[in-house]
């Protein structure tokens, strides 16, 4: 997780870190997977890849 924010603007750090927190803690594999398709089709925030 530390990575990623790393990679954040300061002003969307908390925004991001709540969202991916729900992935990295998600029960099981396919919820971890569901979590990220709507965190990345969230479209809040448009990040450059």
């Amino acid at each position: 997780m530390r990575n990623i924010l790393a990679k954040v603007r300061v002003q969307h750090r908390n925004i991001i870190a709540t969202e991916i927190k729900e992935v990295f803690h998600a029960k099981d594999k396919q919820e971890a997977e569901q979590l990220f398709m709507k965190f990345t089709q969230n479209g809040k925030i448009s990040i450059p890849t």
